[in-house]
């Protein structure tokens, strides 16, 4: 899958309750993979490593990008993390440290 092409970033939100109300946002998944194992990219086992590909929508700018999903018995982690086209939660984060207008 291709990554979308960039949209424009928009502009953050001025005021402090604005900007929670983005960060409480969260990203779609549009498409999944099916669970391999990590280790063997073979079929998944319960009590193993499950590694899926998927398809994600940021809901600040929509920018459509491919992502790696891993979970085991103590641990899930998506990669990235943050949008690669305007690194929301990230910028988001950013602007509720810096000194805003209230």
């Amino acid at each position: 899958m291709l990554d979308s092409v960039k949209p424009a970033i928009p502009e953050l939100p001025k005021n402090r309750a604005e900007l929670n109300d983005l960060l409480k946002k969260d990203f779609t998944i549009l498409n999944e993979s099916a669970a391999v194992d990590a280790y063997t990219g073979g079929e998944y086992h319960p009590g193993g490593v499950a590694l899926s590909i998927l398809q994600r929508q940021c809901p600040y700018c929509q920018f459509v990008f491919t992502a790696s999903r891993r979970e085991g018995c103590f641990s899930s982690n998506i990669i990235p993390h943050d949008c690669p086209n305007c690194h929301f939660p990230g910028n988001v984060l950013n602007a509720i440290l810096a000194p805003i207008k209230e």
